[in-house]
């Protein structure tokens, strides 16, 4: 059985994922505590809704990873590497969307003008824009109260 493109593209980008989750974990021991993973030790050892310098939810995390896995160099390492393999997941998203936002676009021309600051740059049309830029400027205008809504 073949593998569909979409598929395969999918599983490399998994792939590439997990390897740098695995690459983070491994090479985490190389490096001692940062002075900002031991102060997140120190606000998961006291929860609080607030801080002065971090948001609540630092605290929170730290508390949990406390009591689930306990003070260690592993246990501080562990959310930035899952992070790292969900910042991949992430781009490959943002860029699979990119793509079908961008696929109808297309180059009409180049700015031709020797005088001009622009020379040679290439000029695209979007054959089948979602929006004009004024109904979606518009509408950012009344989101914001700039403007009544009138329609």
């Amino acid at each position: 059985m073949r593998l569909q493109k979409s598929s395969l593209t999918g599983f490399i980008i998994l792939l590439l994922a997990i390897f740098s989750v695995v690459f983070h974990l491994i090479f985490s021991n190389n490096f001692e505590y940062h002075r900002d993973e031991l102060l997140y030790f120190s606000l998961g050892t006291h929860p609080a809704a607030g801080y002065a310098t971090t948001p609540p939810l630092i605290g929170w995390l730290g508390f949990v990873l406390i009591r689930v896995l306990g003070y260690s160099l592993f246990t501080v390492k562990l959310v930035p590497s899952l992070l790292s393999g969900g910042m991949v997941l992430l781009g490959a998203a943002l860029a699979k969307e990119l793509e079908e936002l961008f696929s109808d676009i297309i180059e009409v021309g180049r700015i031709s003008n020797p005088y001009a600051r622009e020379f040679g740059t290439t000029v695209y049309l979007c054959r089948n824009p979602v929006c004009s830029f004024n109904a979606f400027y518009y509408e950012i205008l009344v989101e914001r109260g700039v403007l009544k809504d009138e329609g």
